[in-house]
């Protein structure tokens, strides 16, 4: 008998826990969540209870996700453990991860962790403050990787 794989409970973790990383679980449950996988998301420096940007949710919304109710949430050793994955949205944050958290450093990766000509890893850009174009630039970075992540 084939054994069925177990659902992922996906951590993404960004800076704030307002733009990217509620953008990236937003969109991962909205498009490539199967087989009972979520996503959840956090912040290195958030500020607890924060909502999302405005733009940020505008946007989710055009990728079918609903993050109006989401709230931030800073990085915590019961959300690393609890979380079989965690992607985090630029190497330095995926480093932050590690030192903050080395119990879980198997688990940590950079969003569709490529690299460009010069060798060094193509961050998803932080698009806080900017207006509604630079958020459905990172967007559009976030659907892009998770598709590839997933397969897709």
């Amino acid at each position: 008998m084939a054994e069925t794989a177990k659902p992922r409970t996906i951590l993404f973790v960004c800076s704030g826990n307002t733009c990217r990383s509620p953008m990236a679980a937003g969109i991962f449950n909205a498009r490539f969540a199967t087989g009972g996988d979520k996503a959840i998301s956090a912040g290195i420096h958030a500020h607890i209870g924060e909502g999302p940007s405005k733009h940020a949710v505008r946007v989710a919304a055009e990728y079918g996700a609903d993050i109006s109710g989401h709230r931030a949430r800073p990085m915590t050793d019961a959300l690393a453990s609890m979380a079989t994955d965690i992607v985090a949205m630029t190497g330095a944050q995926a480093r932050a991860i590690r030192a903050n958290h080395p119990f879980a450093a198997s688990k940590v990766k950079v969003l569709g962790a490529t690299k460009g000509k010069s060798g060094t890893s193509l961050d998803i850009p932080d698009p806080y403050g900017g207006g509604p174009e630079d958020y459905r630039l990172c967007a559009s970075l976030i659907a892009a990787r998770l598709a590839a992540m997933s397969g897709s």
